[in-house]
């Protein structure tokens, strides 16, 4: 099942691998970016894409959508991870 995650939440999981990773400048190094670009998605001028997303274990898909937002899958989750509940979040 695919699991969408926003844009903020990606931006999170990257600044959670610069401290795993020491640095901006190591993580750069490590996925084959600049510096600068690195430090461009994380000031929100660039977008997460190709080997960056890759390493923070994300697709980036761009969706169109026209009229109201589409429904989003959710689940309820227990304890001890088995999804208890799965549903549908409707936005009007």
């Amino acid at each position: 099942m695919t699991q969408y995650v926003e844009e903020r939440a990606v931006l999170a999981r990257l600044e959670s691998r610069v401290r795993d990773a020491g640095s901006a400048q190591a993580l750069a190094e490590s996925v084959g970016l600049s510096p600068q670009h690195l430090s461009d998605v994380r000031r929100g001028r660039r977008s997460v894409t190709g080997a960056l997303a890759e390493a923070l274990g994300v697709h980036v898909r761009r969706v169109y959508v026209e009229g109201p937002r589409p429904p989003e899958p959710v689940e309820l989750v227990g304890a001890d991870g088995e999804v208890l509940v799965r549903a549908e979040r409707i936005f009007s």
